[in-house]
């Protein structure tokens, strides 16, 4: 998160509006992230118990 926002400062001339965008696309990104690592593990315990 502190890497974002130091990305972030650079801009401050924008507006909010341009702001909120950004945040709302890393806000997405980091949802989908999260969901697509814990259907891995979900897969990889089922796969686990599967085989083992």
């Amino acid at each position: 998160m502190l890497i974002i926002l130091i990305v972030l400062r650079p801009r401050g001339s924008r507006t909010f509006f341009d702001r909120f965008i950004v945040i709302v696309v890393v806000v997405v990104v980091v949802v989908v992230v999260a969901s697509i690592v814990v259907a891995d593990r979900h897969v990889d315990k089922t796969l686990d118990q599967t085989f083992h």
